[in-house]
């Protein structure tokens, strides 16, 4: 019986997530093929996961708890006139030459992946549904911090080291049941993650996914969403300037589209401790302020460096830079509520910012890949086509 509720669970989500993937601005991920179906997986399990939470919050403003069928029918309708209006799928097209992963790197892939469910087997107690569940997140956050790396173009066996390192500190967090963590590790790096090639080579799909999965942290609470809104400041603070405003009222939409229903539902008993305090928010207003002023000097200077050779790989210091700003915001969040101050819960709620700094890491540290040849610019934007 569990077996086919985690399978029902599983296939609702994805199907739902792939459905909202869709509606995305054309880009990446979105592609079929074995290479990159994890990545699509991935991206479609987080959507799906937020969409249905939120459904569910919306229903619990009126103390409704409506059947599967019931959750699923609006989402089969949207499907079917996405079907009808737009058939044309939009992929890109000239992408980069890649250097092909090597049989020690894959295999690094392959034991990251691997480790995630047979940690199930060490826990002391029995895993239930929310435990298979949370297993498909770690795997689906996997999928994502690879898919991210390669955007910036690391060489795979550093990729695979990187994934190998977040995936041992996933596994930990569920033999040692703190699993609920996984959840907003999984909205917080995924959409992290996501930044990358949104920062690379202007993917508005990226963009998009990005700020949804940020601002979906809302959506397991107030302590997490304001995790959340600390990954949207430092997204909309590494933007360029021209898709700045789009992207910020983006998200700030979907921000408030995702904390809203649980404001409005409210809580039986408030809670021990608040989500903020006055001076969180002013603490996070300053440091973004001062992060944003930072940035702005380096731009200025940026004019005066040299151009990248062409045949050569970008760097990928501005994306490791968005990754540093978001660990730093999320620490000063952490930091002003007391959150850092008991060493017993530490593991579980620094877990969060576990994939920010296994990319960050990896960013940093990795080198970039072998360059094979491609007479195009290594970093151009790709150019939508219908197939």
């Amino acid at each position: 019986m569990l077996t086919t509720n985690v399978i029902v669970s599983l296939a609702e989500r994805a199907a739902v997530g792939r459905i909202l993937l869709s509606l995305l601005p054309p880009g990446l991920p979105g592609r079929h093929t074995p290479r990159d179906l994890p990545s699509t997986w991935a991206a479609s399990h987080l959507l799906g996961t937020a969409a249905l939470l939120l459904e569910s919050e919306i229903f619990g403003l009126r103390s409704l708890s409506p059947s599967h069928p019931f959750l699923l029918a609006p989402w089969a309708l949207v499907a079917l006139v996405r079907w009808l209006t737009l058939p044309g799928a939009l992929v890109p097209r000239h992408e980069p030459l890649s250097e092909p992963s090597g049989p020690l790197a894959g295999f690094l892939l392959f034991l990251s992946a691997l480790a995630i469910p047979a940690t199930a087997f060490l826990r002391p107690a029995p895993i239930g549904l929310e435990g298979v569940l949370r297993l498909a997140d770690a795997l689906a956050l996997l999928a994502l911090a690879a898919f991210g790396l390669a955007s910036a173009r690391r060489a795979p066996l550093g990729r695979g080291i990187a994934i190998l390192c977040l995936s041992a500190i996933l596994s930990a967090a569920i033999a040692t049941s703190a699993e609920a963590a996984v959840a907003p590790a999984l909205f917080l790096g995924g959409g992290a993650a996501l930044g990358v090639p949104w920062l690379r080579r202007g993917d508005r799909r990226a963009a998009a996914f990005a700020a949804i999965a940020a601002a979906s942290t809302a959506l397991l609470g107030p302590r997490a969403a304001f995790l959340g809104a600390a990954g949207l400041l430092a997204l909309c603070l590494h933007t360029p300037a021209p898709s700045g405003p789009g992207l910020a009222m983006f998200s700030a939409a979907s921000l408030i589209a995702c904390a809203l229903p649980s404001f409005l539902h409210g809580e039986v008993e408030p809670p021990a401790e608040p989500a903020a305090t006055p001076a969180t928010l002013v603490m996070l207003v300053v440091v973004a302020w001062a992060l944003w002023t930072r940035r702005r000097i380096l731009a200025a200077r940026a004019g005066e460096a040299a151009p990248t050779p062409e045949g050569r790989i970008d760097p990928s210091r501005p994306q490791s830079a968005l990754m540093r700003d978001t660990l730093l915001l999320a620490v000063v969040v952490l930091a002003a509520r007391g959150d850092l101050a008991r060493i017993d819960l530490l593991f579980p709620t620094l877990l969060p910012l576990a994939p920010l700094l296994a990319i960050e890491l990896c960013l940093l540290l990795a080198p970039a890949e072998r360059p094979l040849g491609d007479s195009r610019a290594p970093e151009a934007a790709p150019v939508p086509v219908r197939r």
